[in-house]
């Protein structure tokens, strides 16, 4: 080990690691007492799923099946849900919303501290570590990640697996580690985040200075902790590929959705200057100017800002790693998407065509700036004509918009002065690293103020309307028509439009609630494939076959709004099962939906796409529901003659049903829905849920966790990988 380097045990005792980690805890200070995150998904999908995970658990239930969400769907094993990440052992100690907001929390100080580690074993010093931690954990991309919340869990384990991959390859210890690490971001749902990391895990190996591995040792040791990382997380994934082949991601991305937020050159400037385009945390979307050059007129990424002292450290410590400049300058490149010439034959490459939106490449850059900037920190030296010279420009431009965009103009005024601080850091004759550490942190930390906006936590108490939909709902769904967004807001305040979104019960709002929707936006792509259709369609459909659409989906509530009035419907003719003894038979799936969206209200007959057993033509029946969990449902009926029992849920891999204790198949109905055929007579039907491949996942991970036990207790990581590469 040279002798630079710093052992783990040793990295923990040093106080710039505790004062960075507790400077990150201080940024964060208003979501960790009176204040909550919430901008974007947080509200409206990532705490009311954690909410649901934890009263499921409470209550006895193994959340297998959320029934809240897009008519239904799975919940323990969906990527967006993260059910199976280690920090939801938090939601059992602590009050849902604080742990919520302690988890996030947590996540940008493991990424500070994982950065700092990184740096240290690596043998930067103190303060250049305290740097590269600042800059991985507060750049305005990693702030971004907080309303992305599966990203924000497994950014932290990048630079960890990186560091105890270096731990093992120089120190001839075990790969058990580092592939425990970079499996956490599989569990997290990040699979590009994943995929980034193990490109990045492949890249450091391959580029890294370990002249003691020969290179083929190298690939083998990087394919050891892909695989098991890959095999300790089938537990989590191998089940997931269910849900996706069930979803509207099963298809292939059209090249326009692809390349969609790819990141405008007009944006770059916002590396320097802090919110180019302008502020992102109000109601107004005339306050973004940059909205001309963004998908759907609002960036993905929140922020890109480095700052002018993090970049210029960058740059000078550019030299001692050639491989990390070069990786940071491609993914920032790649990151122009749909505007970068040759672009488009990245789309129809196998397995980068399953990502999307361009903008996302800038994440891989993250690390390799953040220990550029702290090699930075060990080589940089009075550049004054460097730093004064972009600090004049910054002040004349500033001076030039104040009159036509004050907010801009402060903009290029912080940018002016972290130059001139730097500047002036850098002709220090002493304490010049801890200077420089300094200016990076602060400069950080003031941009990154407005990242992430903060309400007040009584954003997630249950509105009155939600109340009332409650009492009337029964075992129905609720469906929010879609409408003009119109709010009288006290402030320019984006939490207003939050909890305008809450009081109204807007698209998706009411599953927050413990309300089940259906027809609403499919934020995620995830929502069953044939629902999402439907989705896209009911408002645009005249009364008569929207009121088709409610009633096979067991919309008992509804709501319009009109004038900023939110007005409830019921609708006493929906119902979770209905027996039907009149069958129409379609050949294919667009048939199906052609018939079902043309077929008048009264038209009783259920649309099937398998050949029909016989029925007797009898009319209808009253079938009774008892819902014994989220995952079992139980119906009793009298059938007065055969027909179909027509369930108000979508036919998913994984639902089985049992017939008088019986099993027997469940067929598509109406184009999106579900069936049971069953004989004349009083009978009992069991639909349950259990997720397709779980149990195969788990024994894969259960198999690969064994692996990795006695991996470590065999041999060293340096002599095993040798011996590997040789009998090859």
């Amino acid at each position: 080990m040279p002798a630079t380097e710093v052992r783990f045990r040793d990295v923990a005792r040093e106080g710039p690691l505790w004062l960075l980690a507790a400077s990150v805890l201080a940024f964060f200070y208003q979501p960790l007492t009176t204040r909550t995150f919430f901008f974007r998904d947080l509200y409206l999908l990532f705490y009311p799923k954690k909410h649901f995970f934890i009263e499921s658990i409470r209550n006895g239930h193994l959340p297998l099946w959320d029934p809240l969400t897009n008519g239904g769907q799975p919940y323990l094993v969906s990527p967006a849900n993260t059910a199976l990440h280690p920090s939801n052992l938090l939601y059992f100690v602590l009050e849902p919303l604080t742990a919520f907001n302690v988890i996030l929390v947590l996540h940008f100080v493991l990424c500070a501290v994982a950065a700092y580690v990184l740096a240290r074993v690596i043998g930067l010093s103190r303060a250049a570590a305290f740097t590269a931690g600042a800059v991985f954990s507060l750049c305005g991309y990693s702030l971004s990640t907080a309303n992305l919340m599966p990203a924000l869990l497994g950014l932290p384990w990048i630079p960890l697996t990186i560091a105890l991959t270096h731990r093992a390859l120089t120190r001839n210890r075990s790969l058990a580690w580092p592939a425990i690490a970079a499996s956490i971001p599989l569990f997290s749902g990040a699979a590009e985040l994943a995929a980034m990391l193990f490109l990045t895990l492949i890249i450091w190996i391959a580029f890294g200075r370990y002249e003691q591995i020969r290179p083929r040792a190298r690939i083998a040791a990087a394919a050891i902790i892909i695989a098991f990382a890959a095999g300790l997380s089938l537990i989590a994934t191998l089940p997931a590929t269910s849900m996706v082949r069930q979803s509207s991601r099963r298809q292939r991305l059209t090249y326009q959705t692809f390349a969609s937020w790819s990141v405008h050159p007009y944006r770059f400037p916002e590396l320097v200057v802090p919110r180019f385009f302008g502020p992102t945390d109000g109601i107004r979307d005339s306050g973004y100017w940059g909205q001309a050059f963004e998908t759907e007129g609002f960036p993905y990424i929140l922020s890109i800002y480095f700052g002018i002292p993090a970049l210029l450290l960058a740059a000078a410590g550019a030299r001692r790693r050639p491989e990390l400049a070069a990786i940071a300058v491609i993914a920032i490149v790649l990151s122009i998407g749909s505007r970068l010439p040759g672009f488009r034959l990245l789309w129809y490459l196998p397995v980068v065509s399953i990502f999307r939106y361009p903008v996302k490449a800038i994440l891989i850059s993250i690390l390799p700036i953040a220990l550029l900037a702290g090699y930075g920190v060990e080589t940089f030296r009075d550049r004054r004509w460097l730093g004064a010279g972009i600090a004049a420009t910054s002040t004349a431009i500033a001076l030039s918009l104040m009159h036509s965009n004050a907010s801009l103009a402060l903009s290029f005024v912080h940018a002016a002065v972290a130059a001139l601080a730097l500047t002036f850091a850098a002709r220090l004759p002493s304490h010049r690293a801890a200077a420089l550490a300094a200016i990076v942190f602060a400069d950080l930390a003031i941009a990154g103020a407005r990242v992430n906006v903060y309400g007040p936590r009584a954003l997630f108490d249950e509105p009155p309307l939600a109340a009332e939909v409650k009492r009337q709902i029964g075992d129905g769904r609720f469906w929010s028509m879609k409408h003009v967004i119109a709010i009288a807001a006290p402030a320019n305040d984006i939490y207003w439009l939050a909890r305008w979104q809450m009081a109204t019960l807007n698209g998706y709002a009411a599953s927050s609630f413990g309300i089940p929707a259906i027809y609403h936006h499919d934020y995620d792509g995830l929502a069953p494939r044939r629902i999402a259709a439907l989705s896209m369609i009911i408002d645009r459909l005249p009364p008569q076959r929207r009121q088709r659409l409610l009633d096979r989906g067991n919309v008992r509530i509804f709501s319009t709004t009109t004038n900023a009035k939110t007005v409830l419907h019921r609708n006493p003719s929906a119902v979770a099962a209905r027996f039907v003894s009149s069958v129409d038979a379609a050949g294919s799936e667009n048939a199906a939906a052609n018939h079902f969206l043309a077929a008048t209200l009264d038209d009783a007959r259920v649309i099937l796409e398998t050949p029909p057993t016989p029925v007797g033509n009898c009319g209808t029946s009253i079938v009774t529901t008892q819902r014994i969990s989220t995952d079992e449902v139980r119906y009793q009926f009298d059938a007065p003659c055969a027909g179909y029992v027509v369930f108000a849920d979508t036919s998913y891999e994984g639902w089985t049903a049992t017939l008088d204790r019986h099993p027997v198949p469940i067929v598509n109905a109406d184009f999106a829905f579900s069936a049971v055929s069953v004989p004349p007579g009083r009978h009992e039907i069991v639909r349950s849920y259990r997720p397709p491949l779980f149990a195969a996942g788990a024994l894969g991970s259960l198999l690969s966790l064994l692996l990795l036990v006695l991996l470590p207790r065999v041999e060293g990581v340096r002599s095993k990988v040798e011996t590997f590469v040789h009998t090859q």
